[in-house]
């Protein structure tokens, strides 16, 4: 089965094709959140709003079986 590279922030996770296009579509219809912090008022605000879908997943790479099967075989890399 095909695998695919789904970037999300500055993580990557690599999973069955089908489950890659099954998050993108989960994400395309989330909204966003945030919470900003001004220091003058010393007060929080929070924000819920619509972001285009580039915003949301920066990318999502097809991996060839050949790749997956010898970067899995490599396991976690050593620091």
């Amino acid at each position: 089965m095909a695998k695919a590279i789904i970037k999300i922030g500055y993580k990557e996770y690599v999973m069955n094709t089908e489950d890659a296009l099954h998050i993108l579509d989960l994400i395309s219809k989330a909204e966003r959140y945030e919470t900003t912090y001004t220091s003058a008022t010393k007060s929080k605000t929070y924000h819920v709003y619509d972001t285009p879908m580039e915003d949301k997943v920066e990318s999502l790479e097809i991996v060839h079986d050949d790749l997956y099967r010898m970067a899995k075989l490599a396991g976690r890399p050593t620091k």
